[in-house]
Order: structure tokens, then C-alpha cells, then sequence
């Protein structure tokens, strides 16, 4: 949609194991770019900060995180 800020999703995973530990999204506020004529972006959601979920993303606590919401 074009009046929706740009933004982009970032999954960490442990090297070791492959599985997802984190996810974390990123946003510009176009209006605020326009103006300044610089894009500067930021963290938006940090799951495992924002949801409480300090055993990572793993499929059991995205599921608790459901239930809780």
C-alpha cells in the first residue's frame, strides 16, 4: 500500500543449532525522510525484548505468545 512506511524483517539464528532465536523489525517514516532528504531506519519490534519470549521464537513460545495475546 503506498501511504504504508517501508520495513523489513530480520530472523537471527543460532549458527549451531539453525533455529530462529530472534526476529526483529525495521521501519522508515517517509514523511520524516522527505523532509530531512535522509532515510533513517529503526527497530520497530524486538520479539524476544517486546513479547517477553527469553527462550527465543521457537514454535512452543510463538504459540504461548497467542495465548497470552
Amino acid at each position: 500500500m503506498s501511504w504504508e512506511n517501508p520495513a523489513y524483517a530480520l530472523i537471527d539464528v543460532d549458527a549451531e543449532t539453525m533455529l530462529p532465536v530472534n526476529w526483529r523489525i525495521f521501519s522508515m517514516d517517509l514523511v520524516n525522510a522527505n523532509e530531512s532528504g535522509t532515510p533513517e531506519w529503526g527497530q520497530l519490534i524486538d520479539y524476544t525484548k517486546d513479547y517477553g519470549l527469553g527462550d527465543g521464537i521457537s514454535p512452543d513460545s510463538l504459540y504461548n505468545l497467542a495465548e497470552r495475546l
